[in-house]
């Protein structure tokens, strides 16, 4: 209120709704003219108005405000023109609802689908040609969404001049109730076992009071993360279907609140109990399990062709006062710009439910992700990979949820496609094709079990229980730990008179950092013999070559001898996969070895462009390189001058593709395909015309293991020759002394535990 000196009365109201603003002069007197500003009858909706009334009413403020409010509006305009400015320099979307493939013949469930980014995917889909089942609870939003979705699609067809006449839109609602694990149970039954191509996660319940579901969980964890994972594993048979003609999608929605959870990620104690009950934390640990059995899906279902990735839509804005679903702020004037900038920046980023929905479809539809292969990430935004909070990241706790909700849901026998992925074992007539034995008995007390005992009790080896051992010692028996392959080499090849005085050592590995990390079986081996001396590249294909041999032979004391260990190498990830590794500095598991998974993709992408050159000159896909399939193995894979070492990669397994496919395990056939190339090429490059000295060849797979475990090398050549003798083969010799080693420590270390 104006102090009364400065008070003057104002002229009477002109009719019931108007009143008047007295500007004030530079000298800070009252004018005598009045104008007329507002309308104060109409509630003030468009923002430009309001800005305007800010700005009119500023004169009548006391003189410290008045100086305040000069200053805001000047801010203000400010920020409008840099809004504009900044608009016209950021970057458009990458990924657009204009750039969803043709959907025809797929089917998408999509729960949640009657509302928000559930509704608004099922909407993108069925535009496409999708036939989209939206899964609810409620069945009147469930049929008010399948008909607001048809009229859509009916005032398209209409604007394009597409009479509709007869025409059913493949949009249909079937209720699904996450919190009722009967309820998933029964819908998975009645969906059948017909193929589903894509399977979106959307539903949820946010921060609600504490309640129970109907199986007696807390129920924000068991709509938002136990409700959708028994869906989820329920469908697998059905998404390794489709999985089969073209990658199957699997998203889950999930979002940032999965930082904010309870100490230690998960608080499996809360899981049924009101004790401790936090609504925003129990949200948050809901949308970490989201992201956590997303990893572990992708893992077990990329065998068959499904790609499964949790997806953080963005901080989504549904406050339609200020713009629409869709991210429109044209109702906002000469200030959109300045809104869009404040919006997608800083604490004040929010996106429309339209637009945040556009991260989950990109997820479900994009080529981009079956062409690179995106599974088992955290997308962010734009189709962007994430990094999510390091419970997110954590494998043993992933390992955890999984094993717990497998419980909770009752999966007494997971479906087939979950357990395929660790069904490793080869065939017998492969392994004994390899010579590598499957059961390698030292006496009648002690054999291969026993023996991976002994370095499981010595902390060197995974658990034969754990599923990192499972893979390890099931697709690679044999497979002995980098110390003992080192000790022992060193003790059989002092009879033939080596020791590291007298032998100098080379090696051809893969160049990875992974295969050189201190106490592990390359770095032990160049330890005990002295300088290393490398010959291989990428992948450990001896590319030195002839010469490369030759050079380095020559450095051999007067009648000294050489010793070469060499092959290709494999990542065995903690939770069991095989051809992954965790790097340091990484997030999440990547190809090892690189190199050899690359050369396998580029190998059957080019199979690919043969057959779709060869159909296009409508002829039959085959015909130009052989009666059958496999006749694309037969040609030869590209070479490039600026990619040698990756050109030879390709150019041996190329030949191989039709057995590596048909392999029970495709990746270890590959890793023992390239170890075959890289023992006859380095077999063609050795000689021994450095001397009188032996020729000792150490071949085999390094496997590379996650801390705390050495990583380990299944040796499959161990020969001595030299310029007078023939190779003698060593590779008995070596197990069966590297199993006697380890009984006599285990025999030693059990007595000693027993003495104390």
């Amino acid at each position: 209120v104006r102090p009364k000196s400065r008070q003057r009365a104002l002229p009477p109201p002109v009719g019931s709704s108007t009143f008047f603003l007295s500007p004030r002069t530079g000298s800070g007197r009252p004018r005598a003219c009045t104008t007329a500003l507002l309308d104060m009858a109409t509630p003030v909706e468009n923002p430009l108005v309001r800005f305007v009334t800010f700005g009119a009413v500023i004169p009548f403020l006391p003189d410290p405000l008045h100086m305040v409010g000069v200053a805001i509006v000047a801010l203000l305009i400010i920020m409008v023109i840099v809004g504009y400015v900044l608009e016209k320099f950021m970057a458009k979307p990458a990924f657009t609802l204009k750039d969803v493939p043709s959907l025809k013949g797929k089917i998408a469930v999509i729960t949640g689908g009657h509302s928000g980014i559930g509704y608004e995917s099922a909407l993108a889909l069925a535009k496409r040609g999708a036939k989209v089942i939206i899964a609810s609870r409620s069945d009147r939003e469930g049929e008010a969404a399948v008909e607001s979705i048809k009229d859509v699609l009916n005032a398209e067809a209409h604007e394009a001049g597409v009479s509709t006449s007869g025409v059913t839109w493949p949009v249909e609602y079937r209720n699904l109730d996450l919190g009722s694990l009967a309820s998933v149970r029964k819908f998975v039954k009645a969906y059948g076992e017909g193929p589903l191509h894509i399977l979106i996660n959307a539903a949820e319940v946010s921060m609600c009071p504490f309640s129970l579901t109907d199986d007696g969980f807390e129920r924000q964890i068991g709509v938002n993360h136990l409700g959708h994972f028994c869906l989820t594993a329920l469908l697998a048979p059905s998404l390794k279907a489709a999985g089969a003609a073209s990658s199957s999608r699997v998203v889950f929605v999930t979002n940032r609140n999965h930082e904010n959870s309870y100490p230690g990620g998960v608080d499996f104690g809360s899981l049924r109990s009101r004790a401790g009950y936090n609504p925003a934390l129990a949200y948050g640990q809901s949308k970490l399990c989201n992201i956590l059995v997303a990893y572990k899906f992708a893992k077990r279902l990329g065998h068959c062709g499904v790609l499964v990735n949790a997806v953080h839509p963005g901080s989504v804005d549904l406050n339609v006062q200020i713009k629409d679903n869709s991210g429109d702020y044209s109702n906002w004037g000469p200030f959109a710009p300045l809104l869009r900038v404040m919006r997608a920046t800083g604490p004040f980023a929010t996106i429309g439910v339209g637009e945040a929905s556009l991260s989950v479809i990109w997820a479900a539809t994009a080529m981009d992700v079956s062409t690179n292969n995106i599974t088992g990430k955290y997308i962010v935004p734009q189709g962007q990979q994430g990094v999510p909070s390091r419970f997110a990241r954590d494998q043993q706790l992933a390992k955890r949820v999984w094993d717990w909700s497998v419980e909770a849901c009752q999966l007494e026998s997971l479906p087939e496609p979950l357990r395929e992925k660790f069904a490793v074992q080869e065939s017998t007539t492969v392994a004994e094709a390899r010579k590598v034995p499957q059961k390698i008995a030292v006496d009648s007390t002690v054999d291969a079990e026993e023996v991976n005992k002994v370095f499981v009790w010595m902390g060197v080896s995974p658990s034969l229980q754990s599923t990192c051992g499972e893979s390890l010692y099931t697709s690679f028996p044999g497979a002995l730990p980098g110390s003992a392959i080192t000790k022992r080499v060193a003790a059989i090849l002092r009879d033939y008179g080596l020791t590291p005085e007298n032998t100098i050592y080379g090696q051809s590995i893969c160049s990875d950092e992974i295969n050189n990390e201190k106490g592990d079986l390359a770095n032990l081996m160049a330890d005990y013999w002295g300088e290393l001396f490398p010959l291989g590249g990428i992948g450990g294909a001896p590319y030195a070559g002839k010469t490369g041999f030759g050079a380095f032979s020559h450095h051999v004391p007067d009648g000294g001898n050489v010793v070469v260990l060499y092959g290709p190498h494999i990542g065995v990830a903690s939770e069991g996969e095989l051809g992954k590794y965790m790097r340091i500095g990484q997030s999440c598991n990547s190809d090892a070895c690189g190199a050899i998974v690359a050369a396998y993709k580029q190998c059957c992408q080019e199979c690919k462009e043969e057959e779709t050159k060869a159909s296009a000159r409508n002829k039959n896909p085959f015909s130009a390189l052989g009666a059958t399939p496999a006749g694309l193995g037969q040609r030869k894979a590209s070479h490039h001058e600026h990619d040698m070492q990756q050109s030879w990669l390709r150019s041996k397994v190329r030949p191989a593709l039709p057995r590596i496919k048909e392999a029970k395990t495709p990746i270890v056939e590959l890793t023992h395909t390239v170890y075959d190339a890289i023992n006859d090429m380095m077999h063609s490059i050795i000689n021994h015309g450095f001397g009188t000295g032996k020729l000792v060849l150490i071949g085999g797979i390094q496997i590379n293991l996650q801390a705390p475990y050495e990583d380990h090398f299944l040796p499959l050549t161990f020969e001595v020759s030299s310029k007078d003798t023939s190779p003698v083969d060593l590779l008995p010799k070596l197990h069966m002394k590297a199993m006697r080693e380890v009984a006599a420590a285990g025999a030693a270390a059990a007595a000693s535990t027993k003495a104390e």
